[in-house]
């Protein structure tokens, strides 16, 4: 990772912390999509968010105060909407929501609560935080094999660490770890 990259998952590492600015993101998209304000969203609410260009900006706005990837909101808006048509085609279907509501819906009653939504955040908070450190402490180390560490934006002579990495897991794509 160059020094960027790094300084980007150091303020969302921090930004995950009990009283950070990710949460309260998430609590704002939460009521943003939440329209009858009954503090848990259906599936119909979350279609009705995901076609609303006025919802996409307001969640764009939300996330480029928290971490700005894009130079501006609208062209961070542009790139939300450019991912949902990747990853659902023009149009989020029933049955697609349906299915990721389970994934949230420890309760089974088809609606996401706002509890539910914090058991996922804590739950991905600790699992991300633990990453973090790990790729922070694995760059030094792969400095001392001859990494990208201290390189910056410094010309590469040969692949990146993370292509060699891609290229490596490759070439072992069968051997699997259970961790």
């Amino acid at each position: 990772l160059d020094k960027q990259e790094t300084k980007y998952i150091t303020k969302f590492e921090e930004s995950l912390n009990h009283n950070g600015n990710a949460r309260i993101f998430v609590k704002e998209c939460f009521e943003i999509l939440d329209d009858d304000m009954d503090d848990r969203l259906s599936v119909d609410e979350i279609l009705e968010g995901t076609k609303s260009k006025f919802l996409i900006g307001e969640i764009a706005a939300s996330l480029h105060e928290l971490l700005p990837l894009r130079d501006t909101p609208q062209e961070l808006k542009k790139h939300i909407k450019r991912a949902m048509k990747n990853m659902w085609g023009d149009e989020l279907d029933r049955e697609s929501v349906t299915e990721s509501v389970k994934w949230f819906d420890a309760d089974g009653d088809g609606y996401i609560q706002w509890s539910e939504v914090t058991d996922v955040y804590n739950s991905f908070g600790k699992k991300f935080i633990g990453m973090a450190s790990n790729i922070k402490s694995a760059g030094p180390m792969m400095g001392m094999f001859g990494g990208d560490k201290g390189q910056g934006e410094k010309k590469r002579k040969g692949p990146s660490v993370a292509d060699a990495f891609k290229q490596k897991s490759n070439i072992h794509k069968d051997i699997r770890l259970d961790l």
